[in-house]
């Protein structure tokens, strides 16, 4: 036979060679290696290339470029404080800072400017409130009055220097207290000092009469009471029994605080005290928001009616 019989009989039957059979299969596995490999390398050919691809800038028509306008930084403006006034006049007066606004013409009377704890006395007659004061004729004055002295002695000395240091600027002319807080507080203890002092208008804003009763409940203002006085007063120095006492030639105005309760109890019942002994007396209860600025038209209403 010329080639060898790719199959023999067997009990009757064809069968394949071995021997070819596995030349078979070994041909088979080698191209289907070959075929993967190439496969293998066209996928990892085309990732390259769009790896490439995505990673490299495009470029971009000189047309369609337009500059990213950056905005300059800008600070911002420092706060404005108010303008001292050209007419502002100070001085020293036993060791005391005393300042003076004359009223811008006309002169009906003056208003003294009496500081709350942690004022700067300096600036009570600077901005909003004290220009329209000038402007309705009435000069104002403040001073130190002793710190945070809560209407002790040394404030009623202090208040009765101002006044003495303003009247040889201005002339005798009538007056008006103006108080928040402690400054409420000196009015009262000064008024009730010197009754024969005249004093025309009084307007008190949450003025504190129950001094045992502040300082007991707060320890900062018992702290203040404390220097002020030289001592805690007791209850029988409280300026709230000083009421009876008060001139009653002098027309109060009394702003009742909105908050916190003993304030507002401290305030209501200085009314109340001074309705009982005939003197002439309105309140007011202040809203929650209520501030010096916001009462500005009702003080310089009170001050004209009650000046006029």
């Amino acid at each position: 036979v010329k080639h060898r019989a790719s199959f023999i009989r067997r009990s009757g039957r064809l069968i394949a060679d071995p021997s070819e059979d596995q030349v078979g299969r070994a041909r088979r596995t080698r191209r289907w290696a070959f075929i993967g490999s190439g496969i293998v390398l066209a996928l990892a050919t085309v990732g390259a290339f769009l790896t490439v691809t995505a990673t490299t800038p495009r470029p971009v028509p000189a047309a369609t470029l337009s500059p990213v306008a950056v905005p300059e930084y800008t600070p911002p403006p420092p706060p404005t404080e108010p303008a001292v006034p050209a007419n502002l006049v100070t001085d020293t007066v036993s060791g005391q800072r005393v300042f003076l606004r004359p009223a811008n013409a006309g002169t009906v009377g003056i208003a003294y400017l009496l500081p709350d704890a942690g004022d700067d006395a300096s600036t009570l007659l600077v901005g909003a409130l004290a220009d329209a004061l000038n402007d309705a004729g009435l000069a104002i004055a403040t001073g130190d009055l002793g710190g945070t002295s809560w209407g002790s002695p040394t404030s009623t000395t202090s208040l009765a220097e101002l006044r003495s240091w303003a009247e040889s600027q201005v002339g005798e002319v009538p007056v008006l207290y103006f108080g928040v807080g402690m400054g409420a507080t000196t009015a009262v203890t000064a008024l009730s000092r010197e009754p024969d002092v005249p004093v025309a208008c009084t307007y008190a804003v949450a003025p504190v009469t129950d001094l045992a009763t502040l300082a007991t409940a707060d320890p900062r203002v018992r702290q203040q009471i404390a220097t002020g006085w030289g001592r805690i007063p007791d209850a029988a120095e409280n300026p709230s029994l000083l009421v009876p006492g008060l001139p009653t030639e002098t027309v109060y105005r009394v702003i009742i605080p909105a908050a916190p309760e003993a304030r507002v109890a401290d305030a209501t019942a200085f009314v109340s005290g001074l309705q009982e002994s005939g003197h002439t007396v309105t309140s007011l209860t202040a809203s929650a928001d209520a501030s010096i600025a916001s009462l500005s038209r009702d003080i310089l209403v009170f001050g004209q009616e009650c000046l006029s």
